[in-house]
């Protein structure tokens, strides 16, 4: 019986020796190495039942390789699963927003809506084509038959209105 803990003769006595120390090289002297080496010379076993190997070291340490992928492999992904169970759903917020924003919001709309509607109504229709609208001066301008200038100071006159009503409640 070898360190590997499996009965083996010989050749394999030694194949099995070089694999331990072959997985516990490449896995740090992790836990896994036996299994791995173990799973490597039942491998090539199976190998060598269709018919004969001309090199078994090389087929091994092929065998072996690839049996080191797919481990490391699978480490990554149980690392990603571990991950992932760390983390606190209850801690991430639902992008629909909550009965308490949603009448927070419609309440600040309200207020805006009354404030608007104690504006002249030239400077609530700039300030709509502006601001709700995305109009530039020019094309409120353009619209209403009016200057830029005068644009500009509608909207002027709305913000200052609407900034000092918001501030008053």
């Amino acid at each position: 019986m070898n360190s590997c803990g499996i009965f083996i003769e010989g050749d394999f006595a030694l194949l099995a020796n070089d694999l331990l120390r072959f997985f516990r090289f490449k896995l740090k002297g992790e836990h896994w190495a036996d299994d791995l080496a173990q799973e490597t010379l039942l491998r090539l076993h199976q190998a060598q039942q269709t018919g004969p190997i001309e090199n078994q070291r090389a087929m091994a340490f092929r065998i072996a390789e690839n049996l080191l992928i797919d481990h490391q492999r699978k480490q990554q992904v149980r690392l990603a699963v571990a991950a992932h169970d760390e983390v606190d759903f209850d801690a991430i917020r639902c992008p629909k927003p909550s009965p308490e924003k949603i009448l927070d919001q419609r309440a600040r709309l309200l207020r805006l809506r009354n404030i608007l509607g104690k504006l002249p109504s030239e400077c609530r229709t700039v300030f709509i084509m502006s601001r709700i609208k995305g109009l530039s001066h020019a094309q409120i301008a353009a619209q209403l038959g009016v200057s830029e200038s005068t644009v500009a100071k509608h909207l002027s006159l709305a913000m200052r209105h609407c900034r000092d009503r918001l501030r008053d409640e």
